[in-house]
């Protein structure tokens, strides 16, 4: 089984720009992001998780035909 790289509440927390690995931990449950519990009270996250989430909740902007870029209103 190829190893798979884990985060740390807190590092997950970071990367979405989170107050701490606490509020990490609540907004995982409400979106439904998936936790490893490892032992008794270890809990991280599987980077590649955290990277699907991200991916799936990320808009970019819409391009015209010409190239440029547009917002939408």
């Amino acid at each position: 089984m190829p190893e798979q790289e884990l985060l740390t509440l807190t590092e997950a927390a970071a990367l979405l720009r989170l107050q701490s690995g606490e509020t990490f931990s609540r907004f995982a449950r409400r979106h439904g992001i998936p936790l490893l519990k490892i032992g008794g009270r270890l809990v991280r996250i599987r980077a590649s998780d955290l990277e699907g989430f991200i991916a799936l909740h990320t808009s970019t902007p819409h391009e015209s035909p010409s190239g440029t870029q547009q917002t939408m209103e």
